[in-house]
């Protein structure tokens, strides 16, 4: 599952590996031939900015890297 992974892998990110926040949360809702994605994280003003920059990495990753098992 590979939102799975992503959602996991920014989670692990901003909150184990940097210690960010205790909370991030992701969700995708869908409608007639559209949908969004939401990524949610209580986060410090002196860190907003860094975790935004590390969420925004881990999507450019999960756009531009081959996911192992997935090809």
């Amino acid at each position: 599952m590979i939102l799975g992974d992503i959602f996991f892998t920014i989670t692990s990110n901003i909150r184990e590996d940097k210690g960010y926040t205790y909370s991030p949360n992701s969700s995708i809702t869908n409608t007639y031939r559209s949908a969004y994605w939401v990524q949610v994280a209580d986060v410090s003003t002196d860190v907003t900015g860094a975790s935004i920059k590390e969420i925004l990495y881990e999507i450019h990753r999960l756009q531009n890297e081959t996911v192992p098992g997935k090809n």
